[in-house]
This record gives structure tokens, sequence and C-alpha cells, in this order.
């Protein structure tokens, strides 16, 4: 088994793995029975990432990236089909949104299979596909802001920031074993992003420190 062989299943199993996150999320909404106070964006940026890196899988054919966002995709529709079966009084935002994904997909879709020139439709796929995927690694960056002030890291999750590195981390490596800049650069980026924020652990405390109590 060679390097490349080796990093398509682990980067398959740890993505998968990420991928599964968000069964606790509808584990909530079935306990609470709607979905207010839970956001079903995550969902959706899910549907358009795996959408976008499966279209492009298929031009780069490669079999290993098209199963395991081919698993994404489906795991992702079923948590937006649970996130519309439940009451929310956040539903017409939610329609809005997964109007705009659909649009842009089909938009992306239809193109690619009326640009007679493959190289050129796999450049700009690959260009939307990075600016995808560096808009949703760079998101968690928000929090920072709340991390710094309060001096701790309880605002961040560990176990899928670890996820998140490990993640990208290999996709990064399996980029160069295929050659392909399109899927190194943002995994890379990516990765980067997560490792600065695992060392704030280092850096700050895991929960707030408790003041001393003045009688």
């Amino acid at each position: 088994m060679d390097t490349k062989d080796l990093l398509s299943i682990t980067g398959s199993l740890t993505t998968i793995l990420q991928f599964l996150a968000g069964i606790p999320i509808c584990r909530d909404i079935w306990r609470k029975g709607s979905t207010d106070g839970i956001s079903g964006l995550p969902f959706l940026a899910g549907v358009l990432g795996c959408s976008l890196w499966f279209r492009y899988s298929l031009i780069l054919q490669d079999q290993t990236m098209c199963l395991v966002n081919l698993i994404g995709l489906i795991l992702q529709v079923c948590y937006v089909l649970i996130y519309l079966l439940y009451p929310s009084t956040q539903k017409a935002t939610f329609h809005r949104q997964l109007g705009t994904i659909l649009a842009i997909l089909f938009g992306v879709i239809y193109y690619c299979s009326i640009e007679p020139k493959v190289d050129i439709a796999k450049f700009r796929l690959g260009v939307i596909c990075c600016l995808t995927t560096l808009f949703f690694c760079a998101s968690p960056l928000a929090s920072l802001r709340d991390v710094i002030r309060m001096k701790n890291t309880a605002p961040l999750p560990f176990p899928l920031i670890l996820l998140t590195a490990l993640v990208t981390g290999q996709w990064y490596l399996y980029g160069v074993c295929i050659g392909d800049s399109v899927v190194q650069l943002p995994n890379l980026i990516g990765c980067m992003i997560a490792t600065f924020q695992l060392s704030l652990f280092l850096v700050y405390p895991r929960t707030p420190a408790v003041k001393p109590h003045v009688s």
C-alpha cells in the first residue's frame, strides 16, 4: 500500500466521521420537537460543499473523492430534510437560504454541463470549490474575539477543531500525491487555521477562571 492509498483510506474515514457530527444536532431537534435556537445553515453549507466537490471529483475522475463527497452529500441532505420536518420560527429564513444554495448549485452544474472545454470547466469549478472551502474554514475565526476577551477557550469545540485539523491535513497530503493544487490549497489553509485554534488551548484555560468570593 503506497502513501496515496493510505491517505485515501484514513482521509475518507476521518472525513465521514466529521460528516456524522450532524447526528447529535438532529437528535437535539428530535428531543425538542422543533428547530428553534438551532441554525440549519451548517447543513446547507454541507450540501453546497459536498455537491461542489463531488462535481469537481467527477471531472477529476478521482474515485476516492467521489465516494467521500457522495456519502457526505447524502448525509447532509438527510440533515436538511430532518430540519425541514420540524417546526421553527426561522422557517422562512431557512427556505430563503435553501433557495439560494440550490440556485448556486444548479447554476454551477448547468455551466459545467455546457462548457465545451473540460479544462476550463475544471479550473473555474476548482476556484469556486477553493473559495467555498476557505470561507467555511475561516468562519470559526469569528469566535476568536470571544476567546481573547474571556481569556479561555470555552467557546471553541476542541474535538471538532482537532478532527478538522486531521481531515484537512490528510486531504492536503492527498492533494500533493495526486498533484492537484485545488485540493492542496484550501486544505492547507484550513489545516493552518485549525492548528492555530488548537494552539490557543495551550495559551488559555479550557474553562473560565473562578473569581474569588469576597464576603
